[in-house]
């Protein structure tokens, strides 16, 4: 695996080879800006199992409670040694009177 030395002062880790123990979403809240109350959710690893460094997930977002208008999703996968990966985001957009979603870059 690879050793990463991200912020000066902190010792290098190694990277790229743990096995992913947990995917979160936050629901219009940044994962570094992450307060108890705002949304997140434990997203579901669809073959049972978190054994591997690559994993298929899923999470079907509740709408019912949401504004209408644009929300950011945010994704943060979480590794075996504790390690948080890249964070990843989309736009989801709720009509006024429908719990259909639609989502854009």
């Amino acid at each position: 695996s690879k050793m990463v030395n991200s912020i000066t002062g902190f010792s290098n880790h190694p990277t790229g080879n743990q096995i992913i123990t947990n995917v979160y979403i936050y629901l219009d809240v940044h994962p570094d800006d992450y307060q108890v109350g705002d949304k997140k959710y434990n997203m579901e690893v669809l073959d049972d199992n978190w054994d591997t460094s690559e994993e298929t997930v899923r999470y079907d977002v509740p709408t019912s409670g949401l504004s209408s208008g644009r929300h950011t999703i945010y994704v943060q996968a979480i590794d075996s040694r504790g390690y948080k990966g890249p964070v990843s985001s989309k736009f989801i957009d709720i009509p006024a009177q429908n719990s259909n979603l639609r989502g854009s870059p």
